[in-house]
Parts: C-alpha cells; structure tokens; sequence
C-alpha cells in the first residue's frame, strides 16, 4: 500500500535539513560575519523583510542552538503584519525545544501552526522569544538586510541598521482550482450513488495516463454473481466490454489506438441498445471501432476508477476529467460538439455529469471526499483511498477542459460569424477554408486538445489551411481579426 501524506496539525521543528514540498523559498540573510545573541521572554529579538511573492508563508528558518545559555521549555514565533510589532497580529506559533546542539547554532525550520496570507511587496515582521525561564542562542549578523530592519528588546529599535537575524522565509504559491482528479493506480476509486446501466448508453470522459494495464474508467459489477459492464482501458485498447455469467461469456469491442501517451484524450463508448454491431467506440471525436455487445447486467456496484472495491481490483493510473453517463445514443457529431468544453448539466438524456471541478489544485483537500453530479440527478460519488494533498491522488489543476467553456458556443458545422467569415468543410480530411469575406487578412492559431499550438499564421480572403498532417481528431482554431477574436472546433477525419 502507498503512504498516505499525513495532515499534521501542530507544528514541526527540526534541526535537519529541510526539504520543501510545493513551498519557494522566498527570501533570506545568511550571512556568515554574525554573533550567537541570546533571545528569552525579557529579550525578544525580531525582523522585517519584504514579501517577494503572494502566496501563503508557511515556514521561518531560524539558526538557534546553545554557544553560552540555552534553557530548554516553550518558545514563541510571531508574525505581524507590517515594519514593525504595532501591525496586526498574523499568526502565534509555539514550540517546544528540549534540547540543542552544545557551541552551535544550527538551522531550524519552524513551520507555522496556520499559513499567512502575504503580498509581494508588502513588508511583515517576525519576533522570537522564549517564554518563561526558556532561553535560547540565534545567529544575528553584523550586515545589515534590506529592506528590513532589526527588533530588539520589546521594539527598540536602536539597532535597527546594524544587525538583523538569519533567517529564510517559505512561502506556498496560492493554488489554482481544481479542474480534474488524480488517480494513483493502486487504490484510489469513487462509489457512485448505484443505478443500473443503460441499455441505450453513451459514455463520455476526458483521460490522462502513462500507465499500461488493466484500468477502469467507469465500471457496473456484481461482485457475487459477475454481471459486469466496463468502461476501461485494457493493455492500452480503449474497451467496453460485458460479461454474463448466467451465459458463461464476455462480450466486448476494443480499440488498440494509443492513448497511454500522458496527453489529454477524450474517449467515448455508444451503445445503442441491443442488437448486432451496436457499440462504437470514439477517441478525439473519431471513430475506432465497433462491434456487438448484447448482454443484459444486473449490477451491485458502481465505480470511477476501479471494478469493484477489491484491493487488486483494475485501478485506474492518471487523470480523469468530463466524465459523462447519457440514456441516449449520442451521434459522431454531437460527441464531437463537446468533446472539448463543459456541458450545461441539464441536456435530454444526462444521467450523471461529473466535471471534477472541485477543491484546490495539489493542495490540502482532505475535506473534499465526495464527487459532485452537475447533472441534478443526485448521483453523488464517494472517495475512497485518495491522498487528497500534494501533487498525486488529489484534485488537480490544468485539465484541458477549461472551466466556463460552455459547449454551446462552440459547434462542429460549417458557419458563418458574426465576424462575417465562414470555415468549411467541417469536418475535413485534408484542408478547410476561411472565407474573410470584407477583411483583408487575419491572424489563426490551431490547438488540439491538451492546448498545445498546432500552428499559427496570418492568412487572407479565401484561403485553405492544409491540416492533412494532422492526425485525426478534434482541434480549436483561434481566429482573430479586426481586434476581435473567437474560437471554434474543426474535426479532422
């Protein structure tokens, strides 16, 4: 089993080297002329510095130890907002020291008991003391840190341009939203509030992985009795597949086309009901195989991201995103209409919608255990086995589905803008046409999916963009002219 990153809630202090996870070090004065200056409750020492980045500070390096008079007990960093100790009081971190290192002075990370929110630019003062008999040494240098300033002795400031303390400051870059999640492969899944597959059923999602097994986007099983019907990729094949045990065999339609490549693919499944040749699978918004799966299930369980809740039970590796259930067997061009953007979640036929956007991206989401439907059908799911801090089994940032693109104001069809050109035909095999009409030239930027610029160049009045290089799939095209831009989707097949 992994390690799970454990949400400590008092403080952390060591005078080992420090390693920081998803912190900058922001700024420091170390420098190596400097005196061991003793800091106790009649004798607190402090500095100012200025933020050099927004985010959150999270840590204060200080070099404490014993050169001459160390009494172990209760010490007490403060930060405050502003040069000085007359500002506001940001955060009190307490800690206890027992014992140190005798003639040195060491580093320190001390690591708040709360972030605090800073500015770049803004300036912040902290003050180090010992409470009660508590008495310690700190390293103070001889030059001066700018801009800042040393506090000594309750704030006289007689000092204040000839020391300051070494010290290094952390700060924790604030965090983006969330657009996806992750998951670890090992044992990572989201229970789905149950109800049965479709028998007309599409099913949508946007993935992201390296991995090459066998691992489950969606998935409706019976644990006892194996009626199953599976949404997965199997050996890197895009598979949808159904077993019956009642008739002893799996039925299933696959797809060998590589997607374990670590970019963004949308993937989709359609079944249209029973009957011969009735499942058609779709990556990019292309079609990549079909075939006949016409068992009927009776399932207990319904997951993203595994089989059932087994312990070896085909987890999934990577990203999920868009994950999307319909009743309807949805056309070519109407997976290929919102492959690329974020539904309403009120269209015919959406049985669940999930669109992950939830939480901070990489940050401490330990609160944030289930998977909101966005479709208003209550299909909530629950986490199971994510870390749901740092970079890995959590809730991320930077899927390919921008937040707010709305898929209605993006369509597939030949059109003509209220910029008055057209783009045809759509889709295309080789090239397709932009018709500037009244404008002279303009400027176009092609994306795929992951957002990664395919090519960009200025063209005129009737001219034809060859795309025939391109793989197959769905593509953005950014067109901007006379100051005004708008994007719409061509699918190469």
């Amino acid at each position: 089993m992994k390690k799970k990153i454990l949400n400590v809630l008092l403080f952390l202090i060591t005078a080992l080297p420090f390693y920081s996870i998803s912190q900058t070090l922001d700024q420091s004065s170390e420098s190596s002329s400097g005196i061991d200056s003793g800091a106790n409750a009649a004798n607190p020492q402090g500095q100012s510095f200025t933020a050099g980045v927004t985010g959150d500070l999270t840590q204060i390096s200080l070099r404490l130890g014993d050169t001459g008079a160390f009494t172990p007990g209760d010490f007490q960093l403060t930060i405050y907002n502003g040069n000085g100790y007359d500002g506001t009081v940001l955060n009190t971190t307490t800690l206890n020291i027992s014992s140190t290192s005798s003639g040195l002075t060491e580093e320190y990370a001390i690591v708040l008991s709360s972030p605090v929110s800073i500015t770049a630019g803004n300036m912040y003062t902290f003050d180090f003391r010992g409470l009660g008999s508590a008495s310690i040494n700190f390293r103070a240098n001889f030059a001066n840190y700018g801009p800042g300033g040393y506090y000594f002795a309750s704030g006289n400031t007689g000092l204040y341009n000839t020391y300051d303390i070494w010290f290094k400051t952390f700060v924790s870059p604030p965090s983006s939203p969330a657009t996806h999640l992750n998951f670890d492969g090992i044992d990572d899944y989201v229970t789905l509030t149950h109800y049965e597959r479709p028998e007309t059923l599409t099913i949508e999602a946007m993935i992201k992985t390296s991995s090459f097994g066998q691992e489950q986007i969606i998935g409706w099983a019976h644990p006892t009795n194996a009626f199953t019907a599976e949404f997965k990729l199997d050996q890197n094949k895009l598979t949808y597949g159904e077993w019956n045990q009642s008739l002893g065999s799996f039925l299933k339609v696959e797809s060998s086309i590589i997607i374990n490549d670590n970019n963004w693919h949308h993937v989709a499944a359609v079944r249209s009901g029973n009957g011969a040749n009735n499942v058609t699978l779709y990556v990019d918004g292309v079609s990549v195989g079909s075939g006949t799966v016409n068992h009927s299930i009776s399932s207990q369980t319904l997951n993203i991201g595994a089989y059932t809740n087994a312990t070896t039970d085909q987890f999934f590796n990577g990203d999920i995103d868009e994950l999307r259930v319909w009743n309807v067997a949805l056309s070519q061009t109407e997976i290929q209409n919102r492959a690329s953007c974020e539904l309403q979640g009120n269209e015919t036929g959406l049985v669940a919608y999930y669109n992950f956007n939830q939480g901070n991206g990489a940050a401490n989401n330990s609160t944030i255990t289930t998977l909101s439907d966005s479709s208003g059908n209550g299909n909530t799911g629950f986490l199971n086995g994510f870390a749901l801090n740092g970079p890995g089994s959590n809730w991320l940032d930077g899927s390919s589905i921008t937040t707010g693109s709305n898929c209605s104001t993006l369509s597939v069809d030949a059109f003509t803008t209220e910029l008055d050109f057209s783009i045809y035909p759509n889709p295309t095999k080789n090239t397709v046409s932009i018709d500037l009409k009244d404008n002279n030239k303009a400027e176009i930027t092609i994306y795929d999916l992951n957002g990664r610029v395919i090519k960009s160049q200025i063209i005129k009045s009737k001219e034809k963009i060859n795309m025939s290089e391109l793989a197959n799939g769905i593509y953005l095209i950014k067109i901007m002219t006379d100051g005004e831009i708008i994007t719409k989707r061509v699918v190469k097949q």
